[in-house]
């Protein structure tokens, strides 16, 4: 869903530049619609402090360069740096509860895990366009030196390709010690096409005219096939859940189980997930499930682990010398430890 993210933000910020053409927007104005925004963001999602300290270090850093608008810019950007800081700092003092109690930046295998997760997923799922910037940019150099070429942005474009990557590197360096993959990585997407979409939108008239048609018409074609496959699995990943719980409900051994708390899963939401909805869906009151990536203690006998590949390991973590299988669907399997 993420290429889809793309084209959106390219033909947005395509449009919002014609409508700021023909009606200047206050710079003021945007700056406090910003702020805004960004409160908004921080108050859904924790790690969307990486946004305010990419805008803070973006514009001290333009300050720093264009003497014409330094005091302002070093003005937003130190405010959005120090108050972005202060409200990220505050939330691990005073808000890290018991469900991110594991989070850490000295936990290197877990980052080193999520660090891997990345590059095979997001930054996979960034290679076709990665592979367009390349092409772009061999199309247009041979228009002209190199130098000239990067002369065409313009200092705004820079800076927003320039910010664009500080949101990206933030953003992934708050998730590493969480998880990269699922809908954490979500944001990830519009932020790598900021600064796509900014490099794109300038290279694009550079290039021949046959290149500038199947550009678009090759995005909307691969947008619409990323689009079904993402529904299509989706709409499994769900089935297979629905039928994961059916099967809790009539399985008396699981819930004896899961009432001892034996019962393990490697999904961290969907640890407390499953039990919530099978008290909704079921009226069945399970305990949440205890969350784990690693492999269960060896000393608790009769464990059951509720292991959906999307959210890590492999199945031959469970070998059938040591686990029966009590439930397999493609995204979902249980295992108990024989």
């Amino acid at each position: 869903m993420k290429s889809w993210a793309y084209s959106f933000v390219v033909l947005h910020l395509i449009a919002f530049d014609k409508f700021r053409s023909a009606f200047p927007i206050p710079i003021y104005h945007l700056v406090y619609s910003r702020r805004l925004f960004m409160v908004i963001g921080f108050g859904a999602k924790e790690p969307l402090v990486a946004v305010g300290v990419a805008f803070g270090l973006g514009f001290t850093i333009l300050g720093w360069i264009e003497s014409e608008i330094r005091s302002r810019a070093l003005w937003v950007g130190l405010v959005n740096l120090v108050g972005t800081a202060t409200y990220g700092i505050g939330l691990k003092v005073f808000a890290q509860g018991a469900y991110t109690s594991s989070y850490s930046f000295t936990n290197w295998s877990r980052m080193s895990g999520n660090f891997s997760a990345w590059l095979s997923k997001d930054f996979a799922n960034h290679l076709p366009w990665v592979i367009l910037v390349v092409l772009l940019g061999a199309a247009a150099s041979r228009s002209g030196p190199k130098l000239r070429q990067l002369a065409l942005f313009t200092a705004r474009q820079k800076w927003g390709i320039f910010t664009g990557v500080l949101m990206y590197g933030g953003y992934v360096a708050i998730l590493l010690p969480w998880s990269t993959i699922s809908y954490y990585a979500g944001p990830l997407g519009i932020f790598f096409a900021f600064p796509v979409a900014i490099f794109v939108a300038q290279m694009l008239p550079q290039t021949s005219t046959i290149f500038q048609v199947l550009i678009p018409i090759g995005a909307l074609f691969f947008n619409m096939l990323v689009s079904q496959w993402a529904l299509t699995r989706e709409s499994f990943y769900h089935y297979d859940t629905q039928n994961l719980m059916a099967w809790v409900r009539g399985n008396s051994a699981f819930q004896a189980a899961a009432r001892q708390e034996l019962v393990f899963c490697n999904g961290m939401e969907a640890a407390g997930a499953i039990p919530a909805h099978l008290a909704r869906d079921f009226s069945l009151q399970l305990p949440r499930f205890k969350h784990s990536r690693t492999q269960i203690d060896p000393t608790i006998s009769k464990a059951i682990v509720v292991w959906s590949p999307r959210f890590g390991g492999a199945e031959t973590d469970f070998p059938s010398t040591a686990w029966d299988t009590m439930f397999y669907s493609k995204f979902w399997q249980v295992y108990v430890r024989k």
